[in-house]
């Protein structure tokens, strides 16, 4: 999965640190930006799936925030531990 960074005041296509929305939706990519300072940053995630004609998938993405390293990975090691349904589902009644 890409994940990456970018400016969301950042509109022009052709910049480097363009929102990720903007770039996706300009050219179906997003920019190289996974190390980015700016007062309003947007995060974009792509990731590629194969789903054959006739065929049901379903897919599961959580995103870890905390104040340091250490809750983030107390966090990821949690939704880790978890089905994605169960995620969900745990979450809906939050």
């Amino acid at each position: 999965m890409d994940i990456r960074s970018g400016d969301e005041m950042q509109s022009n296509p052709s910049s480097p640190t363009v929102s990720g929305w903007y770039s996706f939706n300009h050219e179906g990519t997003l920019k190289n930006n996974d190390d980015l300072t700016a007062s309003d940053i947007s995060l974009a995630f792509t990731k590629r799936m194969v789903v054959q004609p006739g065929q049901n998938m379903t897919v599961y993405f959580y995103l870890a925030i905390a104040e340091d390293v250490a809750n983030v990975t107390a966090a990821v090691d949690i939704a880790q531990s978890k089905s994605g349904k169960d995620g969900v589902e745990e979450s809906a009644d939050k």
